[in-house]
């Protein structure tokens, strides 16, 4: 997959409320979560959320001072996130997930009209009170994950998962209550979840969103027979320049003051409006997944929500496979690979470095199980052995915990039942060398396993 674009904070995903603020609608399904399929992943660090490790993003507030209060922010359980050696997150101290608002100054915590959140651990509940009574102008409050700061987990291969890699379903419980009446001529007292895309031809300034409404007590918008409330789509051109939104309507809305259980599957979602969400008819893996979010949003009413038990899991369509390029080239220049010697397809069979050609040999399967695979033989520390200088070569898969690798930072593979990283012996770079072997990890070239994705960004 392709390198994204530098992205700017997560201002664009929290401005996806002013452009939904004109009309809203939403499909999925409100029922207890399913139990996570079986090879589902989730694609959240924190899932629940389970930690006191967040932030606070301020978006659109009208005295223009974006710098959140670092008083309403927590690190405190960020040290179960501290950088190991998978080294899968960019930096221990950035939030695993983050409280925000739209249209609020941070003075107008605890106020009325105003806002607030608590938090409760360890079996975390968020409750977010998003008092726009008399305001008539939309006010929001959020729990969210996204790419940008690390909070959503990247595929096995280092790549950011797109809508092309698997089946995307969000779950998690929730309760909200109206506390005061609509005291503005839009009645909008909205629970929506907001799975949020970047694609190729809008980028980062523009993502796209596929938002499903679950309680609106005030009938915002009557959906058509479709299920849509609003969505941003050109009809005349079929195309939408600064991304395209589409809001729908849950079936079953949520009861007031009522914990409801809410699973969304938004791949079907996907699919179902993607006239909408992509009228332009690209790729589904131009569909970069960049967040989660649930959203309270009020105008001229006054709600308080709670969340909890978040999670957002991926079923992947199929295993991910990608070549290993090598940290040093050879004499020639030549970018050299993790190999299956001789193209072997049954045991006995070596590891080497060789120059990378795209064939079978160099075709690594990176399992869900933390395996390395290549013709059905997986990569492993010879009898179980976990001391430096432990050779590393190919044997039938056992599931042993020698045969497990995490495809960390900087780009090394790391082994973590032994705490070690794979490396070619002495750091040679001569074409068929078989000496590959654990080695603590510690940076060096001769360590650097690449991947078409890159580094973890």
């Amino acid at each position: 997959m392709r390198a994204l674009p530098a992205r700017p904070r997560r201002i664009a995903l929290l401005a996806l409320s002013a452009l939904l603020l004109l009309v809203p609608a939403l499909w999925p399904r409100l029922t207890q979560p399913a139990a996570a399929d079986t090879g589902s992943v989730s694609l959240l660090y924190d899932p629940g959320p389970a930690h006191d490790c967040y932030g606070l993003v301020v978006e659109d507030p009208p005295d223009k001072n974006t710098t959140p209060d670092p008083g309403r922010t927590s690190s405190a359980g960020c040290g179960a996130f501290a950088g190991t050696a998978e080294f899968t997150r960019k930096s221990p101290e950035r939030p695993t997930w983050d409280i925000g608002t739209y249209g609020w100054n941070t003075s107008n915590w605890g106020t009325s009209p105003g806002y607030s959140f608590t938090t409760q651990t360890p079996a975390k509940t968020v409750t977010m009170q998003n008092d726009a009574s008399g305001v008539c102008g939309l006010h929001e409050t959020n729990v969210s994950y996204t790419y940008p700061d690390s909070q959503l987990e990247p595929g096995p291969d280092r790549a950011y998962r797109t809508a092309a890699d698997g089946r995307i379903n969000v779950s998690y419980r929730a309760k909200i209550q109206q506390t005061k009446p609509f005291t503005c001529d839009e009645k909008r007292a909205l629970l929506t979840t907001d799975l949020i895309f970047e694609d190729s031809e809008h980028g980062s300034a523009h993502p796209d969103v596929i938002s499903v409404i679950h309680y609106d007590p005030g009938t915002f918008k009557a959906p058509d027979n479709n299920g849509v409330v609003w969505y941003t789509r050109d009809d005349t051109t079929m195309t939408c320049p600064d991304g395209c939104r589409v809001m729908v309507r849950a079936p079953d809305l949520m009861k007031d003051a009522t914990w409801a259980s809410i699973d969304d599957d938004f791949s079907q979602l996907f699919d179902k409006y993607v006239d909408y969400v992509n009228p332009e008819h690209l790729p589904k893996s131009d569909f970069v997944l960049r967040g989660v979010q649930i959203v309270s949003s009020d105008t001229g009413s006054s709600t308080t929500a709670s969340v909890s038990d978040v999670d957002a899991r991926m079923t992947p369509n199929a295993p991910v496979h990608a070549p290993l390029t090598y940290g040093l080239r050879g004499s020639d220049g030549q970018s050299l690979c993790l190999d299956d010697y001789n193209n072997a397809t049954k045991p006995p069979a070596v590891a080497d470095i060789w120059d990378c050609n795209g064939g079978d040999a160099q075709d690594w399967t990176i399992g869900q199980d933390d395996t390395l695979q290549v013709h059905g033989m997986c990569l492993g520390a010879s009898g179980d052995r976990t001391a430096d200088h432990t050779p590393v070569g190919l044997d039938p898969c056992d599931e042993g915990a020698h045969q497990k690798w995490v495809l960390g930072r900087y780009g090394q593979i790391y082994n973590p039942v032994s705490g070690r990283c794979l490396e070619v012996a002495n750091g040679s770079s001569t074409r068929g060398d078989k000496n590959l072997e654990l080695f603590d990890c510690w940076g060096g070239t001769q360590q650097k396993w690449w991947t078409p994705a890159g580094d973890y960004r």
